[in-house]
């Protein structure tokens, strides 16, 4: 019975392995390694979620590129101080998200944004800004 369960152990993690997935079980909690994601946040193929993470800056935002996470539909960062975010597009220059739909970027101490940082999400539907300090919008921030 012992060499059934540690067979049916295996072929589970091979089966999550195959499909890009590497899950290892510590101390009876569930810990996923993806060399892709970025510090501090938890990444699926459909999700990246980073909360809490107490970063300053952007920079978060630079590692969830579409070549590496092509299948992203939701992204929430939490917990940071992102600032003045204007003049840049969030997830870097002429980056597109063909399948990002919910952008939660409430309590990032965002204190300003305009037309060029949520360029490339052209499937965006939820977006979240709520609680943050935002000081300035440029002109026509979601054409």
């Amino acid at each position: 019975m012992r060499h059934h369960h540690c067979i049916s152990s295996v072929l589970l993690l091979l089966l999550l392995c195959i499909n890009g997935l590497a899950v290892i079980v510590v101390n009876g909690q569930n810990i996923q390694f993806d060399e892709n994601c970025p510090p501090t946040c938890r990444c699926s193929r459909f999700e990246i979620s980073c909360t809490e993470s107490r970063q300053n800056g952007s920079d978060i935002f630079i590692p969830m590129r579409p070549e590496k996470f092509p299948q992203l539909d939701s992204v929430t960062v939490t917990g940071t101080y992102i600032g003045d975010i204007s003049k840049q597009n969030l997830f870097g220059i002429e980056v597109v998200h063909r399948n990002l739909t919910l952008l939660n970027i409430s309590h990032s101490g965002i204190v300003a944004f305009d037309e060029e940082t949520f360029q490339g999400l052209p499937a965006l539907q939820w977006f979240c800004l709520n609680d943050n300090s935002i000081e300035r919008i440029g002109k026509d921030p979601f054409r």
